[in-house]
This record gives C-alpha cells, structure tokens and sequence, in this order.
C-alpha cells in the first residue's frame, strides 16, 4: 500500500485520466446493500484532475492498481483519527468522521427547494439575493430550483426500482427533451454548463477548493464536486453521483453565492432571521423581536433575535462547519472557529440575556445555524470554552444542556411537527436534554430528537405559495 502523499501523486499520474475516473464511476454504479466509501473516489477524482498524466507513455489500468490506489486514500494518515480516539476520546474522532461522511447522507425533500425560494428570492431585505444570482448565472433562481428539483429526481432513480427504464448515470436524451421542453433551451443550457466540470477547467476548480489548505486533511473535506455534479465524460454529461447531487440539492445556490458575492453573507444572514420568526408566526405562540427586547436591557447589552414567551432564548446564526475546526477538532480550533459565532451566541447572549430577564427560572435556548453542525447543544462546547468566559460562567438559570443547535431544515421539521400538535415546543426540548444526557440515547444532531415523530406531510403555510410555485406537475401542464 502507498504510504506518502507523493506516492500517491506517482501513481495517479502513471495512468490515463479517462481510465481512473471510469474505475471511479465503476465504483459508484455497482449496486450493493452494503455503505460505500464515497469520499475515497470523491478525493481520486479531485486528485486525478490535479496530478493526473499530461504526457504520454501511461500505464494500463488494473482493477488490482486501482483497489492499491483506493485503500492508500482510504486509510491515507490512519494515526489522525486514532490520535483522537486515544488521546480525547471518540467523541472528537466521531466530529472528524462525521465531516468526512455525513454531508454524503444529506437528506432532500421537496420542500427544501421550497425553503430555498423563500430565502433567495421571496423574502426581500437591503440587497437583492435573487437579481445577484441571475446576472451571474442567467439563470432566476425559481428557474434554477424547477431545473434542480426536476433532475434530483432523475438523479435519485435506481435501476433497481426501474427495471424496464436503462440508468446509466448520464444525463438521457429522455430528460434532456423533458428539460428543453418545460423550461427551454437557453436554460436548461445555463443550468448544466453552471453545474458541469470539463476537461478544461477540472484542475483549475479543484484548485480553489480547499478548506484546510493541507493536503494530509484532504481526504477529510467535502468533495468540490457538490459545486459541480455533472462532469462532461465520454462526450456525454455525467451526474458525479445520487448522494453529490443531494448535497448541491440543499446548498448549491448558498455555496455559490458566498464564492461569488461579497455582498452576501451579510444580506443571508438577515433572511435567516426574517425565515425563522415566519416559523414562531406558523406556531401560534408569543414572542418577542430584537427591537423589543432591546428595550429590557440596559444600554450597550448584547441581545437574541428572539424571546418565546419569557425562557426561551433564539439567535440565528447563518454559519456551517468550520473545515480545519471539524477536521482537525482541537480545543483552540474549535474555539478560534466559532468563537464570533456558536459561543457568542451561548455565551454573550443567550446566557447573559436570560440571566437578566429571568434568573430564577429554568430557560431554554435554541441556535439556528444555515448547514448541519456537529454539536446538538452546548455542553461539550461548553466544556472546553468555559475558560474562555471567566465572568459568565454562572449557567444555573440555563445550563449548556439546555441550549441545542440545529440548521434551518430542522427548524422546519420542528415547526412541522409543532403545528401539527404532535408536541409542544417545550416537551420537544425537555425530551431532547433527556436524551443527550445519557450516552446510549445521545443525538449527535438535532434533527434525531425527531425521528420518532410522523414527519412526511409537510404543512407549513409560509411555505405553500412557494411549493406551488415549484410544483412539477404543474409545470408540465402548462408547458
């Protein structure tokens, strides 16, 4: 097995770029019950691009060469994670894996590209998200979303379930007539040339992506690839993968945006908050806004973006997992990472919020991030930061275990299963700090204090002028 990163390097360039990538794809089309090791191909792929041959001779490619290559990615740097497991316990190892891993599982519903329009287009603040997106792609985003939801469910077809339909993982002459058809040419043209890697800009791409900037981690980050899940292969448009695509499914306008806008981070992190108190109006219950609660507070005090009744404490936070803080989860990683995010919002604001409005009862929090974070709540957070925060560490009133992080998805599903009187937002939270508090009934997201609850039928009416927007069938009846 090849033990040095040049090793490897070396024998990815001794065979044909088309070869490797097809052994890739071999990979990726063999249907098996068994998990797959996605991410291995994923970091091939983007090394092929970068070190892959330039000049003949190369060598032939053997399915022996290839598993070689494949097991020295797969267990490149084995001492990493191990280093953790000794040294921190498995829970830090756990952080690193699920970084690696867990993006590859993300989950797509329909009403996801719902929740997209919302954000991007419908909901309106000082910059305009919407008309940013169309000068740079030529795409409007309610285009771009009935294009992606359209090949999402192509892409999610398995041969399994369709027998009599031939999948090859390209992009058929049947959806490509489907596409032309109900959106017209010129956009759907847009939509896959924004969304494919060429062979002429595969290796600069793959350049610009990396979160680390160290190739030993390499083979721990999110693949490039969520950027561009079509790659133009054997002449014909190939989808990279089901489980790639489900990832630019949720997040491709958000990671695009933020690459290519300055002026949107800022604007986004605004839409979240007017996104989640359209989620307190659909629960019917009493709140207070920023603006409101400033008025409690003496001057110059940090504030939360909401109040739920009187102990529950809500600050939005437009953030995802911090690459190097996920991948390499040291304490001071961690803290330097999430520092003017996660533990401000515990630390700065809930905590200290709640303790001046209400410091003899139990309160609760709630930090609502844009992607999925690694952490349910605070308490190992809390742990390690304490330090950090000498003169706040009275959490009597509100201790960590109280306070839970979930992306705005999950928020959803919450004020789903709210609004359908399942349970109240209080029980829901009472029985998530249970659950964390013993080992064997611990949820390392959020969004797993739900899976005991019927989720399926969404009904949320601050989504349903969007999801009739989006709706497919109607899109082909009047086409």
């Amino acid at each position: 097995m090849l033990k040095s990163f040049d090793e490897i390097k070396l024998k990815i360039n001794s065979y044909k770029i088309e070869d490797l990538l097809q052994a890739c794809y071999n990979y990726f089309d063999f249907e098996t019950d068994k998990p797959k090791a996605l991410w291995v191909p994923l970091t091939m792929m983007k090394w092929i691009y970068l070190y892959g041959p330039r000049v003949l001779p190369v060598k032939e490619l053997s399915i022996e060469s290839f598993n070689d290559l494949f097991d020295s990615i797969m267990n490149f740097d084995p001492d990493h994670i191990s280093n953790y497991i000794k040294n921190q316990g498995g829970f830090r190892a756990f952080a690193i894996l699920h970084y690696q891993q867990f993006y590859l599982q993300t989950a797509v519903y329909k009403e996801r590209f719902s929740t997209q329009l919302k954000l991007y287009d419908v909901l309106k603040s000082k910059y305009n998200i919407a008309e940013s997106f169309e000068q740079k792609t030529g795409l409007s985003v309610k285009d771009f979303l009935g294009i992606l939801q359209l090949v999402w469910l192509y892409a999610a077809m398995k041969q399994s379930d369709y027998p009599k339909t031939k999948i090859t993982g390209y992009l058929s002459k049947e959806i490509m007539d489907v596409l032309n058809e109900v959106f017209g040419k010129f956009k759907t043209h847009q939509f896959i040339h924004l969304l494919m890697i060429t062979p002429a800009n595969a290796a600069t791409e793959a350049k610009k992506w990396s979160g680390t900037n160290k190739e030993k981690y390499e083979n721990m980050e999110h693949s490039f690839l969520t950027l561009f899940p079509f790659q133009l292969f054997n002449n014909a448009v190939r989808i990279v993968h089901p489980s790639v695509f489900n990832y630019t499914a949720n997040y491709y306008i958000y990671d695009y945006m933020k690459l290519n806008d300055p002026k949107f981070t800022t604007e986004f992190g605004s839409r979240i908050e007017k996104y989640v108190q359209l989620g307190l109006d659909e629960m019917k219950i009493s709140y207070q806004i920023e603006s409101s609660i400033k008025t409690l507070l003496p001057a110059k005090s940090k504030v939360v973006d909401f109040i739920i009744d009187h102990n529950i404490f809500i600050e939005c936070k437009a953030i995802e997992p911090k690459p190097l803080a996920s991948i390499n989860p040291t304490d001071d990683y961690i803290y330097s990472s999430y520092k003017d995010s996660l533990l401000k919002a515990y630390f700065e604001q809930i905590l200290q919020v709640s303790k001046m409005l209400n410091p003899k009862e139990e309160n609760w929090g709630i930090v609502i991030t844009h992607k999925t974070m690694f952490w349910s709540d605070f308490r190992e957070l809390f742990e390690f930061s304490k330090n950090k925060y000498p003169n706040k560490g009275d959490t009597h009133h509100l201790p960590p275990g109280n306070v839970f992080i979930m992306d705005i998805h999950t928020w959803d599903s919450l004020i789903n299963l709210v609004s359908s009187g399942q349970i109240t937002l209080i029980e829901l939270l009472i029985k998530a700090r249970n659950n964390n508090e013993t080992p064997k009934t611990r949820k390392a997201q959020f969004d797993m204090q739900l899976d005991d609850f019927e989720l399926n039928q969404y009904q949320l009416t601050y989504l349903k002028e969007e999801t009739d927007d989006l709706d497919l069938l109607k899109s082909f009846t009047s086409s």
